[in-house]
């Protein structure tokens, strides 16, 4: 998983760019499914597996939660059912 990740972050480098919206929704997935490792729940509790996981990415993504931005719903929610983020939102690749 961590290569197919690698592969499709570094289309940003390419010359058509990456496909943002396919990239976020991927990361959404990926951050589910490792929170359901973690808790051991292979169905049910998607927002509990989500933020399991999501809390363990670092101090860059605790800002969101302090910011009462909540991913789950505004992010992963509007991207899985809407197919478009509910907020104003930026996506963004850094150190790449």
């Amino acid at each position: 998983m961590f290569e197919d990740l690698d592969k499709t972050i570094d289309l940003v480098n390419c010359l058509r760019g990456a496909p943002n919206f396919l990239l976020a929704l991927v990361l959404c997935c990926y951050t589910e499914y490792w929170g359901r490792l973690v808790k051991g729940s292979p169905h049910g509790m998607s927002e509990d597996c989500f933020n399991e996981f999501f809390d363990r990415l670092g101090n860059c993504y605790q800002k969101r939660k302090q910011q009462n931005f909540d991913v789950y719903h505004d992010i992963r929610c509007g991207l899985v059912h809407s197919n478009k983020i509910d907020e104003n939102a930026e996506i963004k690749i850094e150190g790449r």
